[in-house]
């Protein structure tokens, strides 16, 4: 009688573990979701950032480029100037 009451008591203590590690397993999951939502999000609007700075980045370099090409013009033009100069 002793050996049945220790076999059914360790059934319910295996039931009970088994029963603690699948809860457990669920409310890791769903906290896993949550933080990878997260993460999920936080990327995606980082993604946003970076191609806005990146179109901003090439309209800035276009106008860098422009103002270098207008500058060189002018360079070459006081250049033709100090010649003339130099000459008359």
């Amino acid at each position: 009688m002793g050996k049945t009451y220790l076999k059914k008591d360790i059934n319910n203590v295996l039931l009970f573990l088994v029963m603690l590690t699948c809860t457990a397993l669920v409310g890791l999951t769903v906290v896993f979701a949550n933080q990878f939502d997260g993460v999920n999000t936080d990327y995606a609007e980082t993604k946003v950032q970076l191609e806005a700075a990146s179109q901003e980045l090439a309209f800035k370099s276009e106008k860098l480029g422009n103002m270098e090409q207008v500058l060189q013009q002018h360079i070459e033009r006081e250049k033709a100037l100090e010649e003339l100069l130099i000459k008359g």
